[in-house]
């Protein structure tokens, strides 16, 4: 199973060399929002997330992995 990886937003955006406030401005957001979004704290929906892989020129793919734990089954 694939859990989404927030971390990968941060990870993304500073390999793009964005500031916080830079990708805040673009989505229409403040810099605290984003960091929001980044740390997991908020959910980013999917018409913003689908904005920010056009904006970051990054596959949604990207920011999923694996889930590791234990499986029940």
């Amino acid at each position: 199973m694939k859990t989404f990886d927030f971390g990968r937003l941060r990870q993304i955006r500073k390999q793009k060399k964005l500031r916080l406030r830079d990708a805040a401005q673009i989505i229409g957001k403040n810099a605290s929002t984003v960091s929001n979004y980044e740390n997991g704290v908020s959910d980013i929906g999917a018409a913003l997330f689908t904005k920010l892989c056009n904006i970051y020129g990054t596959a949604p793919e990207q920011f999923f992995m694996e889930k590791v734990g234990n499986n029940n089954g």
